[in-house]
């Protein structure tokens, strides 16, 4: 308490010497403020004076000069006249004027005079003696009073003088009076002679004892200040006087205006008083409420001790490792927990030290176990102690702590969850691999029952004969299709099922799978009808096999277990939103429906709503299984409902299967850019933007070639700027915008910016990226790009791209410019694969790239089919039962055939790329297969020119 004290007292003592700096800092600023004050007052009160006494001396020499003065007395007319002005004359200036008089040297008279009402009246009469004529213009002092003498002339002779008495002291004092205020400012004026003649503030004597210091700068003609003291009388007083030199009627005079200081400093003590009053009540409020705070701290300080105390008890007894390190990654505390956890010996030396010297001293374990892309792998960390494998997770959260910045980190001995799951991932993959190898056995004595059915087909058979045939290929379908589904649910089980992100048109899709089910639904007698949201968009991008195989699932259904009536498909728009559109599609029969109690089952694994329905349709349950687990890798949901809508027999309820998906708008944007007079290549500026220090030359050579003028950018913070002003252009303006992103330059952060600033708008903008990844070209497609295109690409796209936007470019002679390379898509490719999920995935990605392909699922079918058919190219599969890909693409060559055989295999390690180069391969592509990688392959071996 001793120290509070003190800096209250301390506190006190500061706010006096605050108090009185205040004093002597404001009384000073006062002084010179009430300076300037009296300087300016004193300047308008000298100008006022001599002001007047220049309007008297003009208005009376305009009497003289405007009236013959001359024959005044002659003259009723000019008397009236004259008498007139001069009464004026005399009510204008009455304060400076005492009397008037004009006489002439005739004894003739003019006297005007005022009464004790202040009227003026006229006095004509004649003396018995003559006036002295005063011969010029003169100001006279006689007996205390001054009279100012104007000559009357008459041909070139004074016959008359006009005399007229002034009354200066009179004059003055009146304008004094004006800016006098009480007793605190006065005025007194001092003559040529330096003596004080009128005052008012007090009508005794004023006596100023340095009157000299005034009268010395007046007599020089110059203004000033002082501070001194005068005596009114007997009292004394100390004031401020700001002095002037003032002319008036041929007299110098100085004006002098006084303030006194103690009216200053009065004001100044009445305020600092209030101030340090006040000051005082709210620092004794304060040192009661910081006394009260101080007591209400010391009571909360004692809890948070015990509150602290009571934390590193928790913190010591949790089951998780908790370290504090600093910036700079030294430990600064680390709980008994974390010391246990990586086996350290003790405490003590600990703190302080770099992490990396003690934390984990044993042996880190890198490669395959560790864990998959899901996962952060800097949150965990692998070790061996004692020959034990260790893992533990990590959580490192920055924060504040006393004002500095630290870093607490969690730890968490996960070793035997790891364990487990390594258990469960090679069980998982034990399984797919016997999942994969059951169906390369399962299929080839399959494909040769399917084979024999069909050549049985061509044979006589008698009606039992038929039916067991039709049994025998039936359940082969059948079977096929078990093996599909159970593929199919096993590889998104085990996660290895990945969505694609392409461009498509939804109704072409749509029409695809009704194409096929209206052939099966017309053989059962059912109707099947498709119903369209006519606000629906139909450039999406997606994964539009999926999405197929998810209304194929569900249309198989409604075929197969409705014996008759409709079958209807609703597609409806649910939201639109950034590019961002929801769609929820409808599938609903009139078929035996699902029973109330089997509703919340039916999406299980191997579920179906009623056991006999397997053995009565077929089946395994898993195609509404993987539709949900589609659909929900879609981002939607799926739900069923029984019975539903269109059926009105008790007997045939219906089903109703509701579900929702999220893709992307692909529609272009609508961009700024004028295209009306583009008529020549060379009309299209186009600027690229590449990373600083690096070259596409293939890129640039292409828009060479078309005869577009082309600017490069290596970009930088000033990059912005440039395409900012450039909107501002009109001829020289860029049209395209084509921004390189690269593994190391991340070009969508470039593009975010234009984005924000509203200049996407501006220009047409493309993407060529070398570092193509999931949700790119959703990414480009919201920024306001118009074209993601994936390296490798054909000059054939930019081409086609410039063509599409810029449709009125005349080509010269008809033909398109430079020397460009596209695909010829009446290319041959066959692909062999014996997954027939794989063939699916290979069949839409070459159709959306606008190839139609062959199929085969081993190696005797390629080597059938090549001596078919002429190919261009085959990706083969290098597993594949009956004969593997290594031997199929080895019997090709034997055949003296030369065409492309590119090697697709998920097994992508080192020794498998130099088994694929020794033997008959020309590339190596991995699974799963990538747009990217195919068009690589088929740029490189399959580019020609369309005059090619």
């Amino acid at each position: 308490m001793r120290k509070v004290y003190l800096a209250i007292s301390l506190v006190i003592t500061t706010i006096l010497v605050v108090n009185i700096y205040y004093y002597f800092d404001i009384f000073r600023q006062q002084i010179d403020f009430q300076k300037n004050f009296l300087i300016n007052q004193t300047q308008i009160c000298s100008y006022e004076i001599e002001k007047r006494g220049y309007d008297f001396e003009n208005d009376l020499n305009a009497i003289l000069y405007s009236e013959d003065l001359s024959r005044f007395f002659s003259n009723r007319v000019v008397m009236d006249a004259g008498t007139k002005k001069l009464e004026i004359l005399y009510s204008n200036y009455s304060t400076l004027i005492s009397s008037i008089l004009l006489y002439d040297n005739h004894k003739n008279v003019l006297n005007l005079y005022k009464d004790s009402k202040n009227n003026i009246y006229p006095d004509y009469f004649t003396t018995n003696t003559q006036k002295e004529l005063k011969l010029r213009e003169e100001i006279s002092h006689k007996n205390g009073k001054y009279s100012y003498y104007i000559p009357i002339f008459k041909d070139n002779q004074v016959t008359g003088n006009i005399e007229v008495g002034l009354d200066f002291e009179y004059f003055i004092y009146d304008i004094f009076s004006k800016f006098h205020v009480q007793d605190i400012q006065w005025q007194w004026l001092i003559d040529e002679n330096g003596n004080i003649i009128l005052n008012n503030l007090t009508p005794e004597e004023l006596r100023v004892p340095d009157l000299f210091q005034i009268t010395e700068n007046l007599a020089e003609g110059f203004m000033g200040d002082l501070q001194h003291t005068i005596y009114a009388g007997k009292a004394e007083e100390e004031v401020i006087s700001v002095y002037i030199p003032t002319r008036l009627l041929g007299r110098e005079f100085g004006v002098v205006f006084s303030l006194q200081t103690d009216y200053i400093r009065g004001a100044i003590i009445r305020n600092a008083l209030l101030i340090a009053g006040i000051t005082l009540v709210l620092i004794g409020l304060i040192i009661f409420i910081f006394l009260y705070v101080i007591r209400k701290k010391n009571q909360e300080e004692k809890k948070l001790k015990e509150s602290e105390f009571a934390l590193k008890e928790i913190i010591e007894s949790l089951p998780i490792g908790i370290l504090v390190l600093g910036e700079d990654k030294k430990i600064r505390s680390i709980n008994k927990t974390a010391v246990e956890l990586f086996r350290l010996d003790k405490r003590e030396g600990l703190v302080g030290r770099h992490l990396s010297e003690k934390f984990i001293s044993g042996k880190k374990i890198e490669g395959k176990d560790k864990l998959g892309p899901a996962f952060n792998a800097n949150q965990f960390i692998y070790y061996e102690h004692d020959g034990e494998e260790m893992v533990v997770y990590k959580k490192e959260i920055p924060l504040r702590l006393k004002g500095e910045e630290v870093f607490l980190e969690a730890v968490i001995d996960i070793t035997p969850i790891e364990k487990a799951r390594k258990q469960e991932a090679a069980a998982n993959q034990t399984k797919s691999d016997f999942l994969a190898k059951m169906s390369h056995e399962i299929r080839t004595p399959l494909h040769g029952i399917i084979g024999m059915t069909e050549a049985l087909a061509q044979e006589k058979m008698n009606r039992r004969q038929q039916d067991t045939f039709r049994s025998i290929r039936k359940s082969a379908e059948l079977l096929l299709s078990i093996i599909d589904d159970i593929l199919d649910f096993s590889k998104i089980e085990a996660g290895k099922m990945l969505l694609e992100e392409i461009p498509f048109n939804l109704m072409k899709e749509v029409n695809m799978v009704l194409g096929v089910y209206r052939k099966k639904a017309a053989e059962k007698g059912i109707g099947l009808s498709l119903k369209v949201d006519p606000d629906l968009p139909d450039e999406l991008i997606g994964d539009p096999f999926r999405l197929r195989q998810v209304i194929t699932n569900l249309l198989d259904n409604s075929v197969k277990f409705t014996p008759g009536g409709e079958i209807v498909l609703s597609i409806e728009l649910v939201e639109n939103h950034s590019g961002i559109i929801v769609l929820k599609f409808t599938v609903e029969d009139t078929g035996i429906g699902i029973p109330a109690d089997k509703l919340d089952h039916i999406f299980g694994s191997f579920v179906q709503a009623d056991d006999s329905a397997s053995r009565k349709f077929g089946g395994t349950g898993l195609g509404v299984t993987i539709s949900r687990q589609l659909v929900e890798m879609m981002n939607g949901q799926i739900r069923v409902e029984s019975p539903g809508s269109l059926s009105t027999d008790p007997g045939l309820p219906g089903t109703r299967f509701v579900f929702t998906v999220t893709v992307f708008s692909n529609k272009k944007a609508c961009k700024q850019i004028e295209i009306e007079n583009v008529r020549k290549y060379h009309q299209i500026k186009t600027l690229i933007v590449l990373e600083k220090n690096t070259t596409d030359e293939h890129l640039l050579k292409t828009l060479q070639q078309f005869g577009i003028s082309t600017y490069v950018n290596f970009f930088q913070d000033s990059t912005i700027d440039l395409i900012r002003n450039n909107t501002n252009q009109k001829l020289e303006k860029y049209k395209v915008i084509i921004f390189k992103h690269t593994p190391s330059f991340d070009a969508f952060r470039v593009i975010d910016r234009l984005s924000e600033e509203g200049l996407t708008g501006q220009f047409l903008i493309i993407m060529v990226s070398s570092r193509d990844e999931r949700n790119n070209r959703i990414r480009a497609r919201r920024l306001g790009v118009d074209y993601y295109i994936i390296e490798p690409f054909e000059s054939s796209e930019l081409f086609d791209i410039i063509q599409e936007n810029f449709s009125n470019i005349e080509p010269d002679n008809g033909e398109s410019p430079g020397k460009i390379m596209k695909l010829n898509r009446e290319i041959s490719i066959l692909v062999a694969d014996d997954n027939l999920i794989n063939q699916k995935v290979a069949q839409a990605i070459f159709k959306n790239l606008g190839f139609e392909i062959d199929l085969a699922a081993h190696g005797n079918e390629v080597i059938e089919k090549v001596k078919e058919k002429d190919y261009d190219i085959i990706f083969m599969d290098l597993m594949m039962p009956e004969m593997d890909g290594y031997e199929a693409a080895d019997r090709i060559r034997k055949m003296k055939m030369d065409l492309p055989i590119i090697a697709v295999t998920a097994d992508t390690n080192q020794e498998s790329r130099i088994k694929g180069n020794e033997t008959s391969m020309n590339d190596f592509i991995a699974k799963p297969i990538k747009v990217d990688e195919i068009k690589r392959v088929l740029i490189q071996y399959l580019s020609r020119s369309p005059a090619g």
